[in-house]
């Protein structure tokens, strides 16, 4: 899309794909996000005051079920449980819809934009306004990626900024106080990782296009906004920190946003600071609704807009709150994490710290299975015998 405005400093203020992906449709802080309580979504709030048309179709919320479809969509295709692009179901309008592992026909991506296609089809048949959300599960894992891209960014490198690997650092938070330097198979780990990342995407780019094409086709391309953005950001290796996400730094928090439609700055980057809990109230504001009061967010249209002025910026946020579902400051937890990463690079199970053995369950079991007496077939007064089972 080269008519574009984008802007340099988005983020999503948790670093999270679940609560990001709620967030983003109420407008609200996390700790004022309740559940349970009806009428705050913002999909809502267009539904009862437009009348539109609207769908959702992709990748949903880690763990849902499928045992409702969220009120305010009229057209719901979601992903039950996390990101999956073969075998996978999905709740259609009420419908569960099993997918096998055939492509281009079970491919997620393609699904995803093939309904999407023909939701948009179908409303501007009739006319009328209506939203789209297309939500792909790419990148997230499995990192499955269409055969004609598996082929491409074997070198990529731009996940090696000036941060990566570049550790330990006892002068930074908790969080990074225990983590050392990623070990070969670490640094070799990343860079595939990035390389499988980035070829998901190329059908996330490829679909992007066939909207675009749909809508000019359609002749509907300049009457339509089109918001590109994703739910978190990650790491691979910033700081040693080898894959996740869910940090408060800005490698975690920050996404690419780009925004086209009528009124909007075409090649402009701006620096204002934008969150995802400003989206509800940019839709809202779009469709010519007025945000609700209990919106935390605020529109984004306005410094969108090719009207936006330097006085109007003096009233703009300059900080903001980042929230997450909490890490807990457990120095022997990160500690044992830490040892347990390393001695897996060096082909050990015993991670040893500070004089004492620290081990997960299945790691105590093979320690006390090398005891002799379990070793043996069972004699007078032995308790227990262990023994390999080859199915697990």
């Amino acid at each position: 899309m080269p008519v574009t405005s984008r802007s340099k400093r988005v983020w999503k203020k948790n670093g999270m794909c679940l609560e990001t992906s709620l967030f983003s449709f109420t407008g609200r802080w996390k700790y004022r996000s309740r559940q349970g309580v009806p009428g705050c979504t913002a999909m809502i709030q267009f539904t009862r005051a437009c009348h539109l048309p609207t769908g959702y179709f992709g990748k949903y919320l880690n763990k849902y079920n499928g045992s409702h479809i969220p009120a305010g969509w009229h057209e719901w295709s979601g992903l039950i449980k996390n990101s999956r692009y073969y075998n996978y179901t999905v709740m259609r309008n009420g419908h569960f819809i099993k997918y096998g592992d055939q492509y281009p026909r079970d491919y997620y991506p393609h699904v995803i934009t093939n309904e999407g296609l023909q939701f948009l089809k179908k409303s501007r048949a009739s006319t009328q306004p209506m939203m789209l959300v297309l939500s792909y599960p790419a990148p997230h894992g499995p990192e499955d990626s269409a055969p004609e891209h598996s082929h491409q960014f074997f070198n990529a490198t731009d996940h090696n900024t000036l941060s990566y690997n570049y550790a330990p650092n006892p002068d930074k938070q908790w969080l990074l106080q225990f983590t050392g330097r990623m070990q070969d198979i670490e640094v070799k780990f990343t860079d595939i990782l990035m390389t499988k990342r980035l070829q998901t995407l190329q059908t996330v780019d490829e679909s992007v296009a066939k909207v675009v094409n749909a809508l000019q086709d359609l002749g509907e391309l300049d009457n339509t906004y089109i918001f590109y953005t994703s739910d978190h950001g990650y790491h691979l290796g910033q700081f040693g920190l080898v894959k996740g996400k869910s940090m408060p730094f800005e490698f975690d928090i920050k996404v690419p946003f780009l925004v086209r439609g009528p009124g909007i700055k075409p090649g402009v980057q701006l620096d204002n600071i934008a969150l995802n809990i400003d989206l509800a109230p940019t839709f809202l504001d779009i469709a010519g609704v007025r945000p609700p009061a209990h919106m935390d967010g605020r529109s984004l249209l306005p410094i969108l807009s090719s009207t936006w002025n330097n006085s109007e910026a003096l009233s703009w946020r300059d900080s903001f709150l980042v929230e997450s579902s909490g890490r807990h400051r457990e120095e022997d937890a990160l500690e044992l994490r830490e040892a347990r990463r390393r001695n897996r690079a060096q082909g050990l199970s015993e991670p040893v710290i500070k004089g004492g053995l620290y081990t997960s369950k299945r790691e105590r079991l093979e320690i006390i299975c090398q005891s002799e007496e379990y070793r043996t077939p069972c004699s007078p007064g032995q308790k227990w015998e262990c023994v390999q089972d080859m199915n697990r």
